[in-house]
Formats: C-alpha cells, sequence, structure tokens
C-alpha cells in the first residue's frame, strides 16, 4: 500500500496483525511514546506479548515499511475484566518520521475490521486530550465521547515523544465509545441532575433506556471493587451496588489514601442498581464530580466521578475535537461549582 503525505512524499507500507516475533519492536515503540509509565505493566513483558500475539488474546494492527520491515505504526486491542464485553483499542503509535501519511487512520480500520466480528458489546478508545489527532481519527470512525477519565496516570517526562512538553502531573484522556452488540441498557438509576447528558449521549450511541425513579439503597452492604496504583497514586472504585453501609466504605477508603500527594481517584457507579444515585451523591459529598459515563458493558451502565484532592484540574490543557466541545464544557462547569479554581 503506497500512502502520500501533503508535500507529496510517498510511503510503501503493509497493513497485517503483528507476529508474535515482533514484540520486542512494539515494546521499543512503546517505550518511545510512554516511556516507562504505561500503567498496563503487561505490555512491557516481552514473553508475555509473544504468547499473548501467538495465542490471539491480544491483536496488534501494525504497519511495516514494505522495503525492510520496520515498523511504522502499531494499534492494539484488548478486554477489559472490569467491564466485560467491552474491546478497547489502545497504544495507538506512530513513529515521529512517519507521521502525516494516515497511518494511524489506516491500521485503526484494519484493526476495526478484524474485531467487528467478536461478540462485543462495543469499542472503546482512550484519546489523549494533549491534542487533538486520536480524538480526530476516532470521531471520523463514528466514535462519540461518553467522558473524561482524569488524572489517571503519571507521565514519564523522559518518554522520547514528550521530551519538550508543557505537562500536567498526570495524563487525562478522552473516552470515545463504537457501539456494537448492545443496544438497549435496560432501566437506569442516575441523578436527575444528569438526565440530559445522558439522553443526549444515548441517542449519539443509537441505544435505548428507561429511567428509574432514583432512591435509597435496597441492600445493607454495598458491592465494590477497589484498586490502588501505587505507582501512579491513583484509585478506582467500582460501585456495582451501593448499601445502607456505602458512605462508610467510601469513608474508610479515602481515609486510607487521600493524603499521599499526587493521589487521584476515579469512581464508576453502575447506573443500573437501584441505588445509584444515592452512591453518585455520597460520592459527591467528598469532592468527587460527575465526569461522564462508561458506557455498554456488559455488567453494566456506569457514571464515571472523579476527585483530585491535591491537584487543580487546568481545563486549559485538555484539547478535545469541536464536536465534543459542548461535553466538556459540561463537565467544566460541574467542576468549577465544586472547587474553587485559582485564576492567574
Amino acid at each position: 500500500m503506497v500512502l502520500y503525505n501533503k508535500k507529496g512524499n510517498s510511503l510503501d507500507v503493509n497493513i497485517r496483525l503483528a507476529r508474535p516475533e515482533e514484540a520486542p519492536q512494539l515494546i521499543a515503540l512503546l517505550l518511545k511514546q510512554h516511556g516507562l509509565n504505561y500503567p498496563n505493566r503487561k505490555f512491557y513483558d516481552e514473553i508475555f506479548l509473544r504468547q499473548a500475539l501467538a495465542s490471539g488474546i491480544l491483536r496488534f494492527a501494525v504497519a511495516v515499511l514494505a522495503s525492510d520491515g520496520t515498523l511504522a505504526a502499531m494499534v492494539g486491542s484488548d478486554e477489559e475484566n472490569e467491564f466485560p464485553g467491552c474491546l478497547i483499542f489502545n497504544l495507538l503509535t506512530v513513529k515521529i518520521e512517519f507521521r502525516g501519511f494516515s497511518l494511524g487512520k489506516k491500521i485503526h480500520h484494519y484493526l476495526l475490521q478484524e474485531v467487528l466480528t467478536g461478540k462485543y458489546t462495543c469499542i472503546y478508545a482512550h484519546c489523549l486530550t494533549l491534542d487533538t489527532i486520536s480524538q480526530s481519527n476516532h470521531a471520523e470512525f463514528g466514535y462519540t465521547m461518553s467522558g473524561l477519565l482524569i488524572n489517571r496516570y503519571i507521565y514519564d517526562v523522559n518518554a522520547e515523544n514528550l521530551k519538550g512538553l508543557s505537562l500536567p502531573l498526570k495524563r487525562t484522556h478522552l473516552m470515545a465509545c463504537y457501539p456494537l452488540l448492545k443496544r438497549d441498557v435496560l432501566t437506569l438509576y442516575p441523578p436527575t441532575s444528569h438526565a440530559r447528558y445522558i439522553a443526549e449521549l444515548y441517542k449519539d450511541l443509537n441505544v435505548t433506556y428507561s429511567l428509574g425513579e432514583p432512591g435509597e439503597p435496597a441492600v445493607q452492604r454495598s458491592k465494590v471493587d477497589i484498586s490502588q496504583n501505587e505507582m501512579h497514586r491513583y484509585g478506582e472504585l467500582f460501585v456495582q451496588e451501593a448499601g445502607n453501609d456505602f458512605e462508610d466504605v467510601l469513608s474508610g477508603y479515602l481515609d486510607q489514601y487521600a493524603h499521599l500527594e499526587g493521589q487521584t481517584f476515579n469512581a464508576f457507579v453502575n447506573l443500573n442498581d437501584p441505588g445509584a444515585s444515592y452512591a453518585c451523591s455520597a460520592l459527591e459529598r467528598k469532592g468527587f464530580f460527575f465526569t461522564g459515563i462508561h458506557p455498554l458493558s456488559g455488567s453494566g451502565e456506569y457514571m464515571i466521578l472523579h476527585y483530585s484532592p491535591g491537584l487543580v484540574v487546568d481545563f486549559n490543557k485538555i484539547m478535545v475535537i469541536p464536536e465534543f466541545t459542548k461535553r466538556l464544557r459540561y463537565i467544566q462547569n460541574l467542576y468549577k461549582e465544586v472547587h474553587v479554581v485559582k485564576k492567574d
């Protein structure tokens, strides 16, 4: 396949699935893009990567030079344990010297065709917000912004592709969703304050739902999964079912970690749980604010809320394409309502 950039220069590449023996090249490109701070540590493990590519557990689409097989670009797909049925496209990376030839779009389209026959409820991507290149590519394929995942992982300022940039402490990703098999998400119990955001999102996704009446928890004990990434000082709470003890569970977790320097949290509240609105209110009283929806999981629809105890969220450094500006502003205004933002 011969591609051309705006200057008329040509690039002859082959686009295909990555082979197990190419694991070292994939890791080398990962190191250029993310340094040593990519949160999913398995991608640095050559033995794991070789085995996963051989078995099909992981699939990477790559663009290699037709002349000598040099790796020019890659994108991977991986199943997320926390959200069954969802497939995430990650590690979309194009070497600097080969940018401008639409390689990202080409390998994305190739991988998309490879996975469309799978039994997935949706595909989603975590797009960088330092620029809008990835967002534009995903929007062209029909992805829509469902929310932001704010302040998750610390940047490695020594990564080759990040040198010289003015960076916040942690990465913020735009979550882009591409619906597949799931077209009805049944009954949702969100706070009424976010009903319009939810209605517009599911309309964009062409997905139906009904609204239940928000109420108190129906059970005594909460079902909450908690994880803490010590390297990045980042915690996640998956609230599958909010019980009467939820505020105690939440307080206990925050008391343990919120005092750590640079600690941040994202909470995912199952909106199919009748106690979802109660859980969201409890989180907001602790300083969390709404940042979007994680939709179309096999286990439920999740509202995302973020809390950065010691960090200011600088929305001036969160870049989005025009199509997504309305949702960014909605989230930013919620942040302003609950935080005092220092002005220059």
